[in-house]
């Protein structure tokens, strides 16, 4: 097989003009430098050096491959010079993921800002479930993620930068008798089949909204579990029970089959944080971190 080491004793010998300084260029002896060019000519099939002449000639098919291989070596040493080149100059990355279902608005301004931020790096950016994004950032293939602070494991080693907090609101069906209310409290909901997606979804955020209909003063009643947001809504517009949604959920609202009211007086609220993991992380995340608003 032909090597990149045959052709550049072959060349150097030729430029020599001589076995002896060819190996001393290499730092090799003799009897390597011939040993490989003896190889080289086996694997092409022809003689490339005359060597009954003085100083050392080429054979005509020996002139051929000299060309070639001179060719060949200084595109090696480009490609060398320019993988060097981008090893020393590759912007760094920083790996952002976010909850599949927030809104691209708040997602969108949340990115402008990390990137500036982060002027020198390439920030990247991936959608997630809610029962993964958490794991995600926690294993390290993310470096920053946006999402409910709820859905985050309590006792996770993580910091977190708020982002917007609200409350929640529901989606009832035009047929509810709750459709003619412009704002319901939470203990509303107490007589009222709850459309919520599972805690195999929602994670730890599926505890929670049990745990702030129960701060509302009632026992709630779960009517149906979905696995999607986008289902939830279906569910309610089908006069079902009520979903739960925040104001940045991107969701398709079927207006003339629901409407979506305002929760007051109530613990249902939520806040929406940009979270790493706790501890000392990359100079770049840390700088991005320090600074961010």
């Amino acid at each position: 097989m032909l090597t990149l080491i045959q052709l550049q004793y072959f060349v150097d010998t030729v430029a020599a003009q001589s076995f002896t300084l060819a190996a001393a260029k290499n730092g090799v002896t003799q009897t390597a430098v011939s040993q490989q060019l003896a190889k080289l000519e086996r694997t092409l099939g022809t003689p490339l050096l005359d060597r009954h002449t003085k100083p050392i000639g080429l054979t005509a098919a020996g002139q051929v491959v000299y060309d070639q291989a001179r060719i060949i070596l200084q595109q090696y040493q480009h490609l060398l010079a320019t993988v060097t080149t981008v090893q020393t100059t590759a912007r760094p990355v920083i790996t952002v993921g976010y909850l599949s279902n927030l809104g691209s608005q708040l997602v969108t301004q949340e990115m402008q800002q990390l990137q500036q931020l982060a002027p020198t790096s390439t920030v990247t950016l991936s959608d997630h479930p809610f029962d993964t994004l958490a794991a995600q950032l926690q294993s390290g293939a993310l470096d920053l993620a946006i999402g409910l602070k709820s859905a985050f494991p309590t006792g996770a080693k993580l910091t977190y930068h708020p982002l917007v907090s609200g409350t929640y609101r529901a989606i009832v069906s035009r047929q509810s008798p709750l459709a003619s209310a412009n704002t319901l409290p939470g203990s509303a909901l107490a007589d009222q089949p709850l459309i919520m997606q599972s805690r195999a979804v929602l994670g730890p955020a599926y505890d929670q909204l049990l745990a702030n209909c129960q701060a509302d003063g009632f026992v709630p009643h779960i009517g149906r579990l979905v696995d999607s947001p986008q289902t939830a809504v279906i569910e309610a517009a089908l006069g079902h029970g009520v979903a739960f949604m925040m104001p940045e959920q991107a969701l398709d609202l079927p207006a003339a089959a629901v409407k979506v009211i305002p929760l007051v007086a109530t613990r249902h609220r939520y806040t929406i944080v940009l979270a790493k993991r706790a501890g000392r992380q990359a100079p770049r995340i840390e700088a991005l971190w320090a600074q961010h608003q």
